[in-house]
């Protein structure tokens, strides 16, 4: 499990350049329709794929290069739609609301755990 995360790691960091280049020539919307794509794709079928390391591997590197693509493409695009000064700022609000959601989810498991069981 190290060497499949060593490795989806250096995905996410190397993906992080290809997204940006076919963001600039491609534009946000077509560049972005593919990686959800992907992105959906590759969650919705890697649980079947967890017996086969080979594809398990490929599965996670692919999902750690769409990670990579939303840590590219979404700053650019929040400085293009608020401007230089707010941009930064709008996207800091925007990636503090993913632990969030994380903690909240955690929050409704615990909660239905202990309203299911009684």
């Amino acid at each position: 499990m190290t060497f499949i995360g060593s490795i989806g790691m250096i995905m996410n960091g190397g993906s992080r350049v290809i997204w940006a280049g076919l963001q600039d020539k491609l534009g946000f919307r077509n560049v972005y329709f593919v990686l959800l794509s992907l992105q959906l794709v590759v969650s919705c079928s890697i649980y079947f794929l967890r017996k086969s390391v080979t594809l398990y591997t490929i599965w996670v590197c692919l999902a750690l290069m769409c990670e990579g693509g939303h840590f590219t493409m979404y700053p650019t695009v929040c400085v293009n739609i608020f401007g230089i000064q707010l941009g930064g700022q709008i996207f800091t609000i925007m990636y503090f609301a993913i632990p969030l959601s994380s903690f909240t989810g955690f929050l409704i498991n615990e909660f239905m755990k202990d309203f299911i069981s009684e």
